[in-house]
């Protein structure tokens, strides 16, 4: 998210940190960890999110959790 900054000029447009999409990332993992949810399917518009997905998921397998998250890239959607 953060190497794109030429998506701020849109009206409207908000922007995240990577480092607060991740902590957003793991806290719905851990939402649905109470609902025995093993995979989430990401569709990620936005390949500059697709680092912090990684960054997310490598740290669920840090901490032992079995959940995984899935990108599913769609440029352009």
């Amino acid at each position: 998210m953060d190497g794109f900054p030429s998506l701020r000029k849109y009206p409207g447009a908000i922007r995240l940190s990577d480092e607060s999409f991740v902590l957003q990332l793991l806290d719905i993992a851990q939402s649905l960890k109470a609902h025995d949810i093993k995979f989430v399917d990401l569709i990620i518009s936005h390949i500059g999110a697709i680092n912090a997905c990684k960054s997310a998921e490598r740290k669920l397998i840090r901490n032992g959790s079995k959940l995984r998250l899935v990108n599913i890239d769609v440029p352009g959607m």
